[in-house]
């Protein structure tokens, strides 16, 4: 598989846009990227806050307390679990990024919440809870934003004679979404919100609307055809596995929502159990349930038959054909304990279940997943049985006894399409994160499952780190080998194996690595999968050494360095001088990255090109191939003209060179040593700012609310 991202710029005049990256300062930078400044310069006083990027690096979306770019105001939207201002979308042109306002116009709509996802960045759209000024306080509907500007009516998110929905929270909560928004879920809590033919009597409705226009939605845990009313679960319906146990709801709705998964909740009677069912749409516009986790009843009642077992719904492939669930029911002969399954719609009938999990002895003893590739074809779960006898690959590094342990948190690998199960690597008990039930997992895969990059605290590779802080690792399915991406270099804090604060990957679910060609940035070898993270620590030469900031009551938070890892190095893509504090956190933060790796996007408050001109946080695109040259100014200016930008940027210096003005001192190679600056951060303007908590169910209050598809999650 060839790879993104242009050859390194081994030396000057290796690069097609060595002449622009040298006059954006941006010569240090690897790939030939070359920075772009994403946000406008004047964001009057404010700066972006719950950023979403698009796969193809083209858009931003990010909400902002200040009033620009066309905006009627800073009407503050909803967007997870925060009150953030008004949405702005940036998009890059041919010859610099432009941004314009997205929030629907204060003058028609109130109260506007939005629901997006990576993908709903640009051309497909987006999707928001609206109330229309000339309806009832508050009592609001869905609507499918598309084009830019053009807002049609889904359906209402309650029944629309009910004014109770003025409340806050407003008695329904987004669920997810297929891809192109033509399916939407949603559920209702408070019985006063039901539809009056939901004969649900505990738990919550799930509901499904698909199209526009439509007057009401319909149930989805039910049994029969298009229109059905039965319901599989009088006690409540779950999409994946969310509720209060914040579960998965990983590709819950496929790509094109043809198939919705969720969970029939049991509180007595039917079903004995949680069971996980398919809401499907097949040939010739007809519906049906398919039961997936379902067990046999006659297997499991009377003695000496053991008891049902609830099902756990894990995630799914992007188009809905592989599903998979844990559950300690033993669904297979000898299956005892709780193992990890695949439902594929695509095997014969009798062979659509399989054990993922089968141990060499004794149980699996599964206790989580990790991870389940877009296209279905990789699942990485975390089981203390012993499900192979073969070790890891790790080079020099091996060892003898490098292979599954038993009683510990082993990493695997399952290719589903040749059943062969690959031990990765034996975690810690402290990365628990890695596989936990919800989808904010510190853990990405690439679509078609090759590259996994994690984090964890033990000592995978055998280099002697620290085991007291996260490292960055990332597995190559196709050579089974393993490597640390969080290295230093140059002898930089030991290698990197003496960390203070550790290696960061972002908690949201943008990119953080890549796998795919790029045609317009270039190719390289199947081993250069790139990773992006961040870390407080200089791995590199020039970046700030275990920073910290102040915050209120006396608290001390690291300033973090934006990091690329790729080709066994590491690359510092921050410029390695900002300590300033945005709302008591640092200014620097990195965001994610598009899909091919071309863009890596981050926050700082320093002017890094000329064009920024202000002293707020900016998010950034460091693009491989990128950079626009600098505005000149116009011969004949008037005097307010001619005066140029507002303030002067900071020189970045090149590898090697004299340590920059209030940067940390670079340790001596092989060291580790604390570094604390006193860098006085530059003034920020008050931003106008006001935040405010929605109650929630406990369930993804996270930075955005998620589609149910794909990215969804943390």
């Amino acid at each position: 598989m060839a790879l993104l991202l242009w050859p390194l710029a081994a030396s000057a005049g290796a690069c097609p846009n060595d002449e622009l990256r040298s006059e954006l300062r941006s010569g240090q930078l690897p790939d030939c990227r070359a920075y772009e400044l994403v946000t406008p310069s004047f964001k009057e006083g404010a700066w972006p806050q719950m950023v979403s990027i698009s796969p193809d690096g083209q858009h931003v979306i990010s909400a902002n307390a200040g009033v620009f770019a066309g905006s009627e105001g800073d009407t503050f939207t909803q967007l997870g679990a925060s009150v953030v201002g008004a949405l702005y979308e940036s998009s890059r042109t041919p010859s610099h990024w432009v941004t314009s306002a997205l929030s629907p116009p204060a003058s028609v709509y109130q109260d506007p919440f939005i629901f997006y996802d990576s993908s709903d960045v640009g051309p497909e759209g987006s999707l928001w809870g609206l109330a229309p000024n000339s309806g009832p306080y508050r009592v609001s509907s869905f609507y499918l934003e598309r084009p830019r500007g053009t807002f049609v009516s889904i359906g209402p998110a309650t029944v629309p004679t009910n004014t109770e929905n003025n409340e806050n929270p407003p008695g329904y909560e987004y669920e997810g979404a297929s891809r192109d928004l033509s399916h939407v879920l949603f559920i209702v809590e408070p019985i006063a919100f039901r539809w009056p033919w939901d004969e649900t009597t505990g738990g919550i409705s799930l509901y499904e609307y698909v199209g526009t226009g439509n007057a009401e939605p319909s149930l989805v845990g039910v049994s029969g055809g298009a229109g059905s009313r039965k319901l599989i679960s009088r006690c409540g319906t779950w999409l994946g596995s969310s509720g209060e146990t914040r579960g998965s709801v990983y590709n819950a709705v496929s790509e094109s929502g043809d198939r919705v998964f969720f969970t029939a909740i049991s509180c007595g009677g039917e079903p004995s159990v949680n069971e996980v069912f398919a809401r499907e749409e097949v040939p010739g516009g007809q519906v049906r349930t398919v039961p997936i986790s379902e067990p046999s009843i006659s297997y499991c009642s009377g003695s000496p038959s053991p008891p049902c077992e609830n099902a756990h719904f894990e995630g799914a492939s992007l188009d809905g054909s592989k599903v998979f669930f844990t559950t300690e029911q033993e669904l297979q002969p000898g299956a005892r304990g709780r193992n990890l399954y695949e439902y594929d719609f695509n095997a014969p009938g009798a062979e659509r279940i399989r054990r993922v999990s089968v141990p060499l002895s004794g149980e699996a003893e599964v206790q989580g997943v990790s991870r389940i590739s877009e296209d279905g074809s990789e699942v990485y779960f975390v089981a203390y049985g012993e499900l192979t006898s073969t070790p890891n690959k790790l080079g020099e590094q091996a060892q003898p006894g490098d292979g599954a342990k038993p009683g510990m948190p082993n990493l695997y690998a399952f290719d589903t399409t040749t059943g062969e199960t690959e031990f990765v690597a034996t975690l810690a008990a402290g990365d628990s994160r890695d596989w936990r039930s919800e989808d904010s997992r510190l853990v990405e895969v690439s679509r078609e499952g090759r590259f996994l990059v994690f984090q964890s605290s033990a000592d995978l590779t055998h280099e002697g780190v620290s085991g007291a802080v996260p490292q960055v690792f990332r597995y190559d399915r196709e050579t089974d080998i393993l490597v640390r991406a969080s290295i230093g270099q140059e002898g930089y804090n030991d290698d990197g194996r003496s960390l203070l604060y550790g290696a960061q990957l972002p908690a949201g679910r943008e990119p953080v690595f890549s796998d795919t060609l790029d045609s317009e940035v270039g190719t390289r070898t199947p081993e250069d999968g790139a990773v992006f993270f961040s870390s407080p620590d200089a791995l590199t030469p020039h970046a700030l050494n275990d920073v910290t900031v102040s915050k209120k009551h006396g608290e001390t938070v690291p300033v973090p360095n934006v990091y690329e890892y790729a080709r066994g190095r590491v690359y510092l893509l921050s410029d390695g001088q900002d300590t300033s504090t945005v709302a008591e956190e640092p200014g620097v933060r990195l965001l994610g990255a598009s899909a091919s790796g071309g863009d890596a996007f981050f926050t700082t408050s320093d002017s890094l090109i000329g064009q920024d001109t202000d002293s707020q946080m900016d998010i950034y695109d460091a693009r491989a191939m990128g950079g626009f040259p600098e505005p000149q100014v116009a011969a004949g200016c008037s005097e307010a003209a001619c005066q140029g930008p507002l303030g002067a940027a900071p020189v970045l210096v090149a590898p090697g060179s004299a340590t920059q003005a209030g940067e940390a001192p670079p340790p001596a190679a092989g060291g580790s040593a604390k570094a604390k600056v006193n860098a006085k951060p530059k003034p920020k303007a008050k931003a106008k700012v006001r935040r405010k908590t929605k109650k929630r169910r406990g369930k993804r209050a996270g930075k955005v609310a998620r589609h149910g598809h794909g990215r969804a999650g943390g």
